[in-house]
């Protein structure tokens, strides 16, 4: 990668999502912040809940598989 990025100047890094119930929001956020250091500010970022209620459980106990609206919220406040 690092080739690839001293190559060409104007490609970006980024990926679809990151369904953030899966990850430490913290620890997400500065993985994210080192690659963008590394790569001079051209990472492209996506964050999404996830779709189904099982990927809310995953870090958060609180979450609830039948209840979608309080899911919602606690991913809100992930972010």
């Amino acid at each position: 990668m690092q080739t690839l990025l001293q190559g060409n100047k104007n490609i970006r890094i980024g990926q679809a999502c990151n369904v953030i119930t899966f990850h430490n929001p913290i620890k997400m956020a500065e993985d994210i912040a080192l690659l963008d250091q590394l790569s001079k500010g051209r990472v492209e970022v996506g964050i999404g809940r996830g779709i189904y209620g099982r990927e809310a459980i995953n870090l958060n106990i609180e979450a609830d598989m039948k209840d979608q609206a309080k899911n919602f919220r606690l991913f809100e406040g992930k972010l």
